[in-house]
């Protein structure tokens, strides 16, 4: 997986970072489109993967544990600060999950410990640093993802830094995809990097709610397969 990878893990410990972490399930979650991720993992054969924004982790185990099925050495690395974000705080369930303690969020070890109650210790490697400053790091070490997943900051110029930084990792064949295409500034974010780029939107899911930026609609087609398409622009 390259030299980068493994000096990653040393740098953060990653071979003792679960050590003492109690397997605890987390049920609450966010995570829906699982159609359009197993397609992804199924056409992409992915050997790693990086999802900025985890949030409890769900979405990166469901793909992990599907990547395993093609590709048993897969690789996940969580790009998240475990901080939350403002729209956090005027949301009490949100602040519930957050668990803070002193008045900062400890959700990190909820994290931990759903991972660990998956088994997937050695296959999801988190990264709890700002998307900028993940983006730099994982840059400098010359990582590329075959399938990249963004889902952190929803506000129109968080989702443009992250298609600009993170696509700059994506391998010659690999794919980039995300959430909450329907909530305006992720749309308008999107769609404008798209133009920008001669590149393509393609959305899928309940409400077209999971985008994927590709080259044509043949692209689409050939990523996606018998994945209904609800809009491309």
């Amino acid at each position: 997986m390259g030299e980068g990878i493994g000096l990653l893990k040393a740098k953060i410990g990653f071979d003792s970072l679960y050590h003492g972490v109690p397997p605890i399930e987390t049920t609450r979650n966010f995570f829906n489109g699982q159609e359009v991720f197993d397609r992804l993992i199924e056409t992409v054969r992915p050997r790693l993967i990086v999802e900025v924004g985890t949030w409890m982790g769900h979405s990166a185990i469901h793909m992990t544990k599907t990547a395993a099925r093609f590709t048993p050495d897969i690789l996940t690395i969580c790009v998240d600060t475990w901080l939350g974000s403002s729209e956090h705080y005027f949301n009490d369930d949100h602040i519930a999950d957050m668990a803070l303690r002193h008045g900062r969020p400890t959700f990190y070890d909820k994290f931990l410990s759903n991972v660990a109650f998956h088994g997937l210790q050695q296959a999801i490697l988190p990264l709890s640093i700002a998307a900028q400053a993940a983006f730099e790091i994982l840059q400098r070490l010359d990582v590329k993802a075959d399938l990249i997943y963004i889902d952190a900051g929803h506000g129109y110029d968080d989702v443009k830094s992250d298609l600009r930084n993170y696509r700059k990792l994506l391998s010659e064949s690999g794919a980039i995809f995300g959430d909450d295409y329907f909530y305006g500034p992720v749309k308008r974010a999107v769609d404008d990097y798209a133009r920008n780029h001669d590149l393509h939107v393609a959305s899928y899911g309940v409400r077209g709610q999971k985008w994927l930026l590709v080259r044509s609609r043949e692209d689409a087609d050939r990523l996606m397969g018998d994945v209904p398409l609800v809009g491309f622009v």
